[in-house]
């Protein structure tokens, strides 16, 4: 994730972090950092990076959960960076329990590499150019288990049916 910050006395200017960082570390870094209570049901999906961005040390992420759709996702797991490339649409939206959200015509599937996997070792090839999924096929069942294990832990959308007089505003938030 690319990101700055600016706190005078807090972090030095010019410091580069290139541990892997990922924009639901904020929410638990800043709560720490305001004092706030940290309490709640379940454990929070980011890690508090404050001693990763002030200090250097390494960044408390085993994983990064990129996304999590019923047909696709991706994570990445140190170096590794796995992609699966189900289809991708209005039709994801409907499987996933969204369908009144979603438009109701059918969306063309994306396109997707042979298999529907993409393996990358973003240390070696940070532009994700080289698909190394069919030579390393330990890597890609490993890592297809971790995102299995967020889509099965992950809570379905409440899409609910919009108004029947229902306008979506010329500018949001109007």
């Amino acid at each position: 994730m690319c990101a700055f910050a600016n706190w005078p006395g807090r972090i030095k200017p010019g410091t580069e972090i290139n541990e892997p960082l990922h924009i639901v570390n904020w929410f638990p870094t800043l709560v720490k950092l305001a004092g706030a209570p940290a309490a709640q049901k379940t454990p929070p999906d980011g890690r508090d990076m404050w001693a990763t961005i002030t200090a250097g040390n390494p960044s408390p992420n085993e994983d990064i959960l990129i996304n999590a759709m019923p047909n696709s996702g991706a994570i990445r797991v140190g170096d590794w960076k796995l992609v699966l490339n189900g289809r991708i649409g209005a039709n994801d939206l409907a499987d996933a329990g969204a369908a009144k959200a979603a438009p109701k015509k059918k969306a063309a599937p994306a396109k997707a590499p042979e298999g529907g996997v993409e393996l990358f070792n973003l240390a070696e090839d940070p532009y994700e150019q080289t698909n190394l999924a069919a030579q390393n096929p330990e890597v890609v069942q490993q890592l297809r288990a971790k995102i299995e294990a967020y889509q099965k832990a992950a809570v379905p959308p409440k899409a609910e049916d919009q108004p029947a007089n229902y306008k979506a505003p010329r500018v949001w938030g109007e």
